[in-house]
């Protein structure tokens, strides 16, 4: 039997293509007196004939590129793959810029740079999202002067806050007059 029918046969068996399949140098007159399939599978069982190796897809590239991702490379803006607000979703976007101005807001009020009902009014503000970020509220708090300056600071700490005068509570007549009648009698 010629060596292509050989290959053919053992094709068969081995569910490869004819191109995959391979026979040794050595044993080619072996493989050419092959006569019969079973003497093919005889051939292919004593490693005779034989099929080349499933070329694959080398890993060494990605094993590089885990590596460097494990060491925190690899992760910038660049990238990232997706939409405007699929890596960072707006959530989370917004948590941070509230928590920068409120905590900006701490800050002055701790400082005694705004009072009490500027930063009330401020703080709703945030809430309600009037500031873009923290450049646009110190802006805000200058064009409507409620920044206070250091001498305005040291004067309001200066200052005996004044206590509410109690005003006696207006005695009921009915009450006066039986206390009168008891007086009398």
């Amino acid at each position: 039997m010629s060596l292509e029918t050989v290959k053919r046969i053992a094709s068969r068996l081995l569910k490869k293509g004819k191109n995959k399949i391979r026979i040794k140098q050595e044993d080619v007159p072996r493989a050419s007196d092959a006569l019969t399939v079973e003497d093919v599978k005889v051939l292919v069982q004593d490693g005779v004939v034989y099929s080349k190796p499933i070329k694959g897809v080398s890993r060494a590239r990605a094993k590089i590129k885990h590596a460097q991702l494990k060491k925190g490379r690899r992760k910038g803006r660049g990238s990232k793959k997706g939409k405007k607000f699929s890596n960072v979703s707006t959530k989370e976007l917004w948590i941070k810029k509230v928590r920068i101005q409120r905590e900006l807001l701490k800050n002055l009020y701790a400082d005694g740079r705004v009072d009490s009902t500027a930063r009330k009014k401020i703080y709703y503000l945030i809430k309600g999202n009037m500031f873009k970020n923290k450049s646009a509220m110190m802006l805000y708090l200058t064009e409507h002067k409620l920044l206070l300056k250091e001498e305005d600071n040291a004067e309001k700490k200066l200052k005996p806050k004044k206590k509410p005068v109690k005003k006696p509570k207006p005695v009921k007549k009915s009450i006066t007059k039986k206390i009168e009648g008891e007086i009398n009698d």
